[in-house]
């Protein structure tokens, strides 16, 4: 099977990249968007101090509430119009610094009047150096004061990420906008579920993951081996790891005097490891292949071995009890045999010309020397009778 990962997209990775800037703790951004665009914005937080890291499809980036970590700082913005525009809004929030931001001769054209109408309302000392409302411009900051702001985001949406303050703000749209952008930057209705710090599966670097111990046994005949497998475990690859040292559990842990009570002690333990990994969600963005859960513990060969083994028992020891036990009867003329020995009697009756039989019967008055009583329950008619050896 082909698998083919498309590529992120612009808009929504450079949003991503000034939210986890602008949030508290280290963010991690799975399979972001690599182009130019992205990397500038990226480059950009950069210089006014905050910690990217990059690592093969993750970039993690250590968020900074109260803006940038430098308080001077020249930051080209290339091409980018998202990060002509989200970055100059970071650095407004500092509570001093002096950030100079510039572009690309094609970006410069590009007019940012609903930006500096916005950033001077809330109070910032925004300067242009060259063309009013065109790039390149300089910003003194000193914190942004809250208050009631209307933004015109009919040229672009971009203008919708409003500045950090630290105070009240109220944000007024004048017209509905169309456009994805408004969504990925305004609060959702309800909050995201949490799953406390996000970690990544250490199989497959799949998100979310929770960190467990799936523990197995294995019986050593007079000795014992504990196994353990530890680590943040995406659902997928959790269940598979959790399904195989299960059963292997099943067939290995019963061959050593003591695996009796550790192979069940063992899968035991397991299932609060079992219920944190199946509460997360499905998981996003492996970057390595995930484990195959496969067939349920149940329904592999070690298991229903097992379940045979338990069943023929269990057969073993009930059913003999629930099938009726018929006593024979005899009376005067018939032949026996006993199948246990004298006094026990343990009778069978058989045909007195065969040569299985040992004895034949009489009323219990004519018993003498070798002869036996037989129990009163082996009497047909409840009367006394005798077993004479066939010698006689």
């Amino acid at each position: 099977m082909t698998v083919i990962h498309v590529p992120g997209s612009k808009s929504g990775t450079a949003r991503a990249l000034v939210l986890a800037a602008a949030a508290n703790g280290t963010s991690t951004l799975v399979r972001p968007l690599r182009s130019d665009d992205t990397e500038g914005f990226a480059e950009g937080l950069t210089h006014l101090g905050y910690r990217v890291g990059q690592e093969v499809d993750l970039r993690h980036i250590e968020g900074r509430p109260s803006g940038p970590a430098v308080t001077d700082a020249d930051v080209h913005c290339r091409d980018g119009a998202t990060t002509a525009r989200f970055l100059p809004t970071l650095a407004a929030a500092a509570a001093s610094g002096t950030y100079r931001f510039d572009a690309s001769a094609q970006m410069r054209r590009r007019p940012l009047a609903p930006l500096t109408e916005a950033l001077r309302t809330l109070g910032v000392d925004l300067r242009h150096d060259a063309a009013e409302r065109h790039h390149s411009l300089r910003i003194s900051a000193s914190g942004i004061r809250g208050g009631e702001l209307t933004l015109d985001a009919g040229e672009s949406s971009q203008y919708l990420p409003s500045p950090g303050s630290q105070n009240s703000r109220t944000v007024r749209v004048p017209e509905p906008t169309p456009s994805p952008g408004v969504l990925m930057s305004t609060p959702p209705h309800h909050p995201p579920t949490s799953y406390g710090s996000v970690a990544s599966c250490h199989i497959c670097g799949a998100i979310p993951a929770v960190h467990a111990v799936v523990r197995g046994h294995r019986g050593l005949v007079v000795t014992l081996r504990f196994l353990t497998e530890e680590g943040a475990f995406c659902r997928t690859c959790g269940t598979a790891t959790y399904r195989r040292m299960t059963s292997d559990t099943l067939w290995q842990g019963w061959w050593g005097l003591l695996s009796v009570f550790a192979a069940p002690v063992t899968m035991v333990m397991n299932i609060g490891a079992r219920s944190r990994i199946r509460a997360l969600p499905h998981p996003v963005g492996n970057l390595r292949p995930q484990l195959a859960p496969g067939r349920r513990v149940l329904a592999r060969p070690p298991a229903l071995v097992i379940m045979a083994a338990l069943v023929v028992a269990l057969g073993a020891v009930v059913v003999p009890k629930l099938i009726p036990h018929t006593q024979p009867t005899f009376t005067a003329g018939d032949c026996i045999r006993n199948h246990a020995k004298w006094p026990e009697q343990d009778l069978e009756e058989v045909g007195c010309s065969s040569p299985e039989a040992e004895y034949w019967i009489s009323d219990g008055d004519k018993c003498w020397g070798r002869d036996w009583l037989l129990y009163l329950e082996y009497s047909a008619e409840k009367k006394t009778l005798c077993a004479h050896p066939m010698s006689k």
